[in-house]
């Protein structure tokens, strides 16, 4: 899933054409209105029913059945203000005689939204290029930012296997070099394109890992959440170069190279790598962001998520993990809650919590995918519960919790059960201090048979924590 949103962004952005009225008082103005984006967001849902098989097969290299591919823009308050200069010039032919006027262009985007405007992008174009080239990548421009980025190149795409990769890459691309003359140049199509056996998304990360440039000056936003993870995740630091990288052990000065060092570091060099290039991006695709993280390290690592978002970069990001998902909960509920200022402040005290913990926006979208028959899926977004600021209901890590409990509890001999009623009630959600989960307390009532044979209503609570069963009582 997390590939075929990272794939499909940059179809999105390459395929987009928006309508650029032109302002009669100015006619180096234009406009791309509501009414143009609606257009745009019609056109693109078609290009993508039309061509949904191909689109798959460019992103993974295989067919992969799709039940329908279509986005839909939610923030309809928006609008562009484009403006296109066109300034002419005399060039001097290599004949003093020959003079030629030629043009060159131009151009800036201003986003309108809320009654302001702000300019995002200045655009300056090369003599050689036409109108239309200009028109294209002005309308790209406008696309990218209605999803949310600088332009389809600003992306990055982390996949679930980022240790291996990172560790195996070189040797990659110099088998690819060894053995490119294996490619028959009569072979077109998809087969041709993937007898290494990478989807795209994964290819263009081996890319970003061999294309790292390290930037000797970091922006202050880049270096404050590199030291965050050296302090709080990797308990160390990273030496890096294009070469070859080390880690160094905190309060050590010795150098161990990275296949030598944790699954840990491996997995956090990727973005580590990402913080400290000269190339920016502001969107990143990140998947399964729990792998190989300590229970204990994923309270950092979902803090890390929200730094990454406050310093303005655009997290997509998923999980298999419980702990990963409540710690992210508990994080959200100070943006998306109804706490006051002082018991704010008191909570994040409690939870050693700094302000930058604290997500500066409610533009958060939670989803849950339940699998079904015939490998699909079922996708619903999750509603944040304002009442008690309970947060998000994560339903089968919750139920999973449930059977996890009742195993237990058969486990310690509690007998046999030979019936089973039970009503799941929250009684109480209470925060401890340096606890990364919230406690449910559900009361379930059991028909209990014991060895002789007589039955008896029991009734008890069990304790039960994102991690695990820690307590129940009879």
């Amino acid at each position: 899933m997390m590939q075929l949103l990272y794939g499909i962004t940059s179809t999105i952005i390459r395929h987009s054409r928006l309508t650029m009225k032109k302002c009669e008082e100015d006619e180096e103005r234009y406009l791309i209105d509501s009414e143009s984006i609606a257009a745009w967001e019609n056109s693109i849902n078609e290009y993508l029913g039309q061509n949904k098989q191909q689109i798959v097969r460019d992103i993974f290299y295989c067919d992969i059945p799709i039940g329908r591919l279509y986005m839909r823009v939610r923030d309809v308050d928006l609008s562009y203000v484009i403006r296109i200069n066109r300034q002419g010039f005399v060039h001097e032919g290599v004949d003093d005689n020959m003079l030629t006027e030629q043009l060159r262009y131009e151009a800036s985007v201003s986003r309108k939204k809320n009654g302001k405007e702000n300019t995002f992008a200045h655009m300056g174009f090369g003599k050689s290029l036409d109108r239309d080239f200009v028109d294209k990548h002005v309308e790209e421009t406008v696309a990218a930012d209605i999803l949310g980025m600088r332009a389809a190149s600003s992306a990055l795409f982390f996949p679930a296997s980022r240790a291996g990769m990172l560790l195996l890459y070189k040797y990659f691309f110099a088998e690819k070099d060894t053995n490119s003359f294996l490619l028959d140049a009569d072979e077109t199509g998809n087969a041709a394109k993937n007898q290494l056996g990478l989807s795209a998304p994964v290819y263009s990360f081996l890319q970003f890992l061999l294309r790292f440039t390290l930037d000797h000056l970091p922006g202050e936003k880049e270096q404050e959440l590199l030291d965050f993870i050296q302090k709080h995740l990797i308990d160390g630091k990273l030496e890096l170069s294009s070469d070859e990288s080390f880690y160094i052990p905190e309060g050590s000065e010795q150098r161990i190279p990275l296949y030598l060092s944790s699954s840990l570091i491996n997995e956090l060099a990727p973005i580590v790598k990402m913080l400290s290039g000269i190339y920016r991006y502001d969107t990143v695709y990140y998947d399964e962001i729990e792998t190989c993280l300590h229970p204990l390290k994923q309270k950092a690592m979902a803090r890390l998520m929200i730094r990454l978002v406050n310093s303005g970069m655009r997290m997509i990001i998923s999980t298999h993990s419980d702990s990963m998902a409540g710690n992210m909960n508990n994080l959200l509920t100070f943006t998306m809650g109804s706490w006051g200022a002082e018991l704010k402040e008191k909570k994040m005290r409690d939870l050693s919590l700094e302000e930058v913990d604290i997500l500066r926006t409610k533009d958060v979208h939670v989803y849950q995918f339940t699998n079904k028959d015939h490998g699909t899926s079922n996708v619903r977004e999750l509603e944040f519960r304002t009442v008690n600021n309970l947060g998000y209901d994560f339903e089968l890590f919750n139920q999973n919790l449930q059977n996890l409990s009742d195993d237990t509890i058969k486990n310690n001999g509690v007998g046999m059960i030979e019936g089973l009623r039970f009503q799941n009630k929250v009684a109480n959600i209470r925060r401890q201090k340096e606890l990364d989960f919230f406690e449910r307390f559900l009361r379930r009532e059991f028909v209990y048979s014991d060895p002789d044979g007589k039955k008896e209503v029991w009734q008890f609570q069990v304790i039960i924590s994102q991690h695990h069963v820690f307590e129940w009582s009879l």
